[in-house]
């Protein structure tokens, strides 16, 4: 409808009949924003007619364009406007603002052509737009004339803008107005505190908890949005900016990995997958993320939303939050609520960062039984983190949940998100017919390659120990159950944590630093399958009886082998034979309740018991709350692990497993060389 066509607003696909007046200004229009770099159009699919057309662009803003005089014009623009990217009030532009608004003759006119032009009373509200107290007044309405587009101001402005508005109405819309217009993120509360008690109820109501809670600094997390609403829909915008300087890195990465795809006589792309808006549906239909797309004025829009930039690429010489305040945080929120605390911890996250420690100490003051909340948290932290390291591979703090909240962080951040090159060293399970876990994999080999040693050991396709062959660099398989160790040795992990300290500061977090060589590898393996006999029982002595086929009170290799596959816990045959190795400690050939117990009580990711039978707990409803987790966690589900071992009816190979001690194989040829160790740095 080019009636909504808002320069300001300038993505989208149009359709144009030249021959229109109002049509060709259009194009005018968008020809005169790509000038001056706020977009660009998509010329590949520029249509005339039904054949493709060659757009002219534009060498200035004062060149007059080139169209066509007649037909019917299909064009696509992308905008590349970003929160970086945006121009400040002027001093001079907020001298003329502040002497309008004292002139009480401009500000009737203004709000008597406002009236006019919408053919509407002063006390109708805009339809789709959020119901005010009263009628707008005549100084509202000329700010939000002043103050649109790509501005933003500084809350010193914002405190003198506020001190020339005598009504309360007028106050509360020029909060809601500019909240998210101020230069930096601590101003919205400082914003808010010039108003009344009542003001800010008000304006609360009016932003709705959506635009109100919104951290524009650290937007990583799940959206609900509904665009009918005015300000849900500022914040769909605001998300479509951030999404397009996140882009840049999204395209930066790609780059990256074909050079040294290239390098290592790799051939193919990195497969598509949209790292920063994840898992979108528009009025319940899925949707994909365009750069053209323009934000409907209707519908819902959910998804999930990353930001992929670490904390060192957006603020230089950034710090985490000093050991007082954070100390004085966690003492105000130590008897809240549950849920409020995690919405404080939120807020928090808007102007501070923090350290892998400080996620740690608030996790511990949440039971498994918050265990969304506890996923929440650990989202929150995602790109706040300042020693990120620590999140990610296998001594990370990600790796350390459960497996419930693990698989609750690979559907809402995604496992290439997962994946940090400088902390690999960590244990994959991959679908190949998941675009996602296609990519995972295409970077993993593709690392191996480039660093010395052998760096991919303990595989596995379809259940099946095999080798990854060196035409995985060149094409990597569409389907399959692909599971590995990624492993280095210490010179290997000392150089990769180097590089990575160097290119984010204080990055590394020494407490979480990834294990090195290849024993973890087998302890890994171990507490694997105590993680799947958790999942399903909800004791130890349940599930004895339930392997204990003849009830003699012992169990033999083949009652763990049919035992376990009758309840649904699928290990491949090199896990029987490493099980029933860690059972047997006497050596006798089969395993009674003390050794099994021992065993299964013995160190792994998860501490507690949590039956699939029986979800985890959820705590008081986030609905109507300012947090939107958005995804329900569902017990005893874990993912792909679930799958990749022997399905029903496959065969579980029959080569023996590694003795206690012995390493993990890697079989992979790497031809002529390993290459250097620049994927690390490089981004991969």
């Amino acid at each position: 409808n080019l009636e909504l066509f808002n320069p300001r607003e300038p993505a989208g696909s149009y359709i144009l009949e030249m021959s229109d007046i109002y049509s060709r200004t259009v194009a005018k229009d968008l020809l005169k924003i790509e000038a001056v770099g706020k977009g660009h159009f998509l010329r590949a699919r520029t249509i005339l007619d039904g054949l493709p057309y060659d757009l002219k662009a534009l060498q200035s803003f004062d060149e007059p364009p080139v169209l066509p005089s007649s037909g019917r014009l299909e064009l696509h623009f992308a905008s590349t406007v970003t929160r970086s990217n945006l121009s400040q009030m002027s001093a001079q532009t907020l001298q003329n603002l502040c002497k309008l608004l004292s002139d009480a003759a401009a500000i009737a006119s203004v709000a008597s052509t406002a009236v006019a032009g919408t053919g509407a009373s002063a006390s109708a509200p805009n339809k789709g737009a959020a119901p005010r107290l009263n009628a707008v007044g005549g100084s509202l309405q000329l700010i939000e004339t002043v103050i649109a587009g790509d501005m933003t101001l500084s809350i010193e402005q914002a405190q003198a803008l506020m001190q020339l508005l005598r009504s309360s109405d007028d106050r509360v819309g020029f909060a809601c107005h500019v909240i998210h217009r101020l230069v930096t993120s601590a101003e919205p509360g400082q914003l808010l505190s010039l108003l009344t008690e009542q003001e800010r109820l008000a304006a609360r109501r009016l932003l709705g908890p959506v635009a109100y809670g919104f951290t524009k600094n650290n937007p990583t997390g799940h959206h609900r949005l509904d665009l009918a609403f005015k300000e849900d829909r500022k914040v769909a915008v605001l998300l479509c900016e951030i999404k397009i300087r996140e882009a840049k890195k999204e395209h930066r990465h790609r780059t990256e990995f074909a050079r040294l795809a290239a390098m290592e006589g790799a051939s193919g792309a990195l497969e598509h997958v949209d790292r920063v808006w994840r898992n979108s549906t528009l009025s319940g239909r899925s949707f994909d993320w365009q750069a053209h797309w323009a934000v409907p004025r209707e519908g819902i829009l959910e998804f999930d939303f990353v930001q992929i930039s670490r904390p060192q690429e957006l603020e230089a010489g950034v710090e985490a939050i000093s050991a007082n305040a954070w100390e004085r945080f966690m003492l105000d929120i130590k008897d809240m609520d549950r849920v409020d605390a995690v919405v404080e911890f939120r807020r928090l996250s808007d102007t501070a960062c923090f350290m892998v420690k400080q996620v740690e100490e608030i996790l511990e003051t949440f039971s498994v039984e918050y265990s969304n909340l506890r996923v929440e948290i650990l989202i929150i932290c995602f790109s706040r983190t300042i020693d990120f390291l620590g999140l990610h591979g296998v001594a990370g703090l990600y790796a350390a949940a459960p497996p419930q909240e693990r698989q609750a962080l690979r559907d809402r951040l995604g496992p290439c998100n997962l994946l940090e090159p400088a902390a690999a060293v960590d244990y994959y399970e991959l679908d190949l017919v998941r675009p996602e876990h296609r990519a995972v994999a295409q970077e993993l080999v593709l690392l191996s390659a480039v660093e010395p040693g052998e760096n991919i050991a303990d595989e596995t396709l379809d259940g099946v120990a095999f080798s990854v062959p060196i035409s995985w660099l060149r094409n990597l398989p569409t389907k399959g159950q692909f599971s590995c160790c990624y492993v280095r040795d210490h010179k290997l992990l000392e150089d990769c944590l180097s590089k990575a300290a160097a290119v984010y500061r204080g990055s590394v977090c020494r407490a979480r630093r990834s294990p090195s060589g290849f024993g973890w590898a087998l302890e890994h393996r171990h507490c694997r399958i105590r993680d799947k006999l958790r999942a399903q029982f909800c004791s130890v002595e349940e599930c004895f009886a339930a392997l204990d086929e003849d009830s003699s009170g012992t169990l033999n290799r083949r009652e763990l082998a049919v035992g376990l596959a009758k309840v649904g816990v699928w290990l491949d045959g090199r896990e029987v034979n490493a099980l029933l190795d860690a059972l047997d400690t006497d050596g006798g050939g089969t395993v009674d309740i003390k050794e099994f117990k021992a065993f299964v009580q013995g160190g792994s990711s998860v501490q507690t018991w949590t039956p699939a039978s029986h979800p985890i707990a959820r705590p008081r409803s986030l609905e109507g709350s300012i947090l939107h987790t958005g995804k329900k966690i569902e017990g005893g589900s874990i993912g792909p692990s679930s799958q990749a071992g022997s399905q029903p009816g496959s065969r579980v190979s029959s080569r023996p497993s590694s003795r206690p001690g012995s390493r993990p194989t890697s079989r992979m040829s790497k031809g002529n060389g390993a290459g250097s160790n620049d994927g690390v740095e490089g981004g991969l």
